[in-house]
């Protein structure tokens, strides 16, 4: 029985250790901004800055409708990707002309009622390559749309930092139930 409290107290604060590691590995995600972000036309240049990608990596920025998890290549205008190069501080800068379409082979557009966004990262499909997406905002469109609300007027980047905090909270979770397993095994073996 106190082999087996050991044990779990070994496993407890192993875990705990590696969602804080884990956090850590989280937390050196890509951030960025872009500017414009609201209120964009046909032909605006935005500047985006991007912090935290592996130095020396080619990256691109690109514009795509906004489909959601669906999003393909058929709904970004892959003509226009305009690409970049880290550098050896893993910080990245360069402007875009943003296009209202229609673009991609699913002739997409952006306006007021159509999302669009704005992606700075690796020229890769893969989910796990380094990247950063901004939602950006443009006028026009047709039909009319409602004002904005105090949270659209300022949409920010999709980075994925918002795990960061759950991990974290684990982690210490974890360790917790580590320390309070190993109060209870030294309990036991004072016992015995």
């Amino acid at each position: 029985m106190l082999n087996a409290k050991k044990r779990t107290l070994a496993l407890m604060t192993l875990a705990g250790a590696f969602l804080f590691v884990l956090a850590g590995v989280a937390q050196a995600k890509p951030a960025g901004t872009i500017s414009p972000q609201e209120g964009l036309t046909n032909g605006t240049v935005v500047t985006v800055t991007g912090t935290g990608f592996t130095a020396g990596k080619t990256l691109g920025i690109n514009e795509c409708s906004d489909q959601g998890a669906s999003t393909g290549a058929g709904d970004c205008d892959l003509a226009k990707i305009k690409t970049l190069t880290v550098g050896a501080d893993g910080k990245v800068s360069g402007t875009y002309t943003v296009s209202a379409g229609p673009f991609g082979a699913n002739n997409r557009v952006c306006d007021a009622t159509h999302k669009c966004v704005i992606s700075l990262g690796e020229l890769s499909a893969d989910p796990n390559a380094e990247r950063v997406t901004f939602d950006v905002s443009f006028t026009g469109g047709s039909s009319t749309a409602a004002a904005p609300t105090a949270a659209a007027a300022a949409p920010l980047a999709r980075t994925g930092a918002q795990a960061v905090g759950l991990l974290l909270f684990a982690g210490l979770g974890m360790l917790l139930l580590g320390s309070a397993t190993r109060v209870v095994v030294r309990a036991d073996t004072r016992r015995h």
